[in-house]
């Protein structure tokens, strides 16, 4: 997203991991002095909880059973986690916020963000596999947002300068330029497949019901099939958000 966002909004600009972080900078990554000095309206990324002192949001939300698998392999990548530790048992992790403890769960990242703000002026809901599906589509409601007059054509160029392949391609040659990819394992690429639902091969039937049971009322919510057939961990949640909430998402 921060590619297409500095595509739509910088046109004429060669986006790269070499310059991304001057278009649409990462707030932690930043002093607040710099962020502060920066031209306005900015555009900044962040993993962050709910915070209401954005006006305008762009919120992308993922399947969980995805998440969990990129982000394993992020963390292999960056050496965060020991290469002895197994995909299922950091699953458990990711569930119990010992993995990116900062930003709470997929749950509670989710939870805070669309119990606050869905419906609400300035605050985009994405999701990543419609991203996939039907990305001029989703792209037009981001440009939107940022009051940036983007016709086809600019939208068509942000989309072919922001695949994942033209990315893997970049990741290549810029690797070792950027805060992220420099001090990383090589033999992992930060800038993997770009695919929805290899959580279906990757992960295990038991990882699979854990993840619904903790986290299947906000999956339900925005779409994605429970495949184990669990229930849901929080019966509160669910019943609240079937009192008229779902709604406002199909709207």
């Amino acid at each position: 997203m921060r590619f297409l966002v500095s595509n739509v909004v910088h046109p004429t600009e060669e986006i790269g991991f070499d310059n991304i972080d001057k278009f649409v900078p990462e707030i932690i990554q930043e002093s607040k002095r710099y962020l502060n000095s920066l031209p306005r309206p900015r555009v900044l990324k962040s993993h962050e909880y709910l915070d209401l002192r954005y006006p305008r949001v762009i919120y992308i939300v993922r399947d969980p059973r995805d998440v969990v698998v990129s982000n394993y392999y992020f963390l292999l990548k960056r050496k965060n986690i020991d290469e002895t530790l197994s995909l299922n048992a950091f699953v458990d992790g990711m569930l119990r916020r010992r993995f990116w403890q900062d930003f709470g769960t997929w749950s509670e990242n989710v939870g805070g963000w669309l119990g606050s703000r869905l419906g609400t002026e300035g605050f985009l809901l994405i999701r990543y596999e419609d991203m996939l599906s039907q990305p001029q589509i989703e792209l037009a409601k981001v440009a939107d947002l940022l009051d940036v007059a983007a016709g086809p054509d600019v939208i068509a160029r942000a989309l072919e300068k922001s695949n994942f392949g033209e990315m893997q391609k970049l990741e290549k040659l810029q690797s070792d330029n950027w805060f992220l990819t420099k001090e990383g394992r090589k033999d992992i690429s930060f800038i993997r497949g770009g695919v929805s639902g290899g959580w279906t091969k990757a992960l295990s039937s038991e990882s699979v019901g854990a993840i619904e049971r903790e986290w299947g009322h906000w999956m339900s919510f925005l779409g994605y099939e429970l495949a184990s057939g669990e229930a849901p961990r929080s019966p509160l949640a669910a019943a609240c958000l079937s009192s008229g909430a779902q709604g406002d998402f199909r709207r």
